[in-house]
């Protein structure tokens, strides 16, 4: 699967959402291609992901909360 990412200003929510993603899964000791294939996506995605350049869906957000055993919300900004 090859992505074409064009530059864009990130948003501060996938900024933090990116953050979130990345040090869940270092602190789990999960590789990009782990968690990629458990998605049934390519590792280039997660790459994506964790960067803030692409916006993860919310089916991607749920699946990860089950494959992180977190709520949904652990990856979201707080509520201003």
């Amino acid at each position: 699967m090859n992505i074409t990412l064009r530059p864009t200003t990130i948003s501060v929510e996938n900024q933090h959402v990116a953050r979130r993603l990345r040090g869940k899964r270092l602190a789990l000791g999960l590789s990009e291609a782990r968690v990629a294939q458990t998605l049934g996506v390519g590792p280039e995605l997660i790459t994506a992901y964790e960067r803030g350049l692409v916006p993860v869906p919310a089916v991607h957000l749920r699946q990860l909360g089950d494959i992180f055993d977190v709520p949904v919300s652990y990856f979201l900004p707080p509520a201003k």
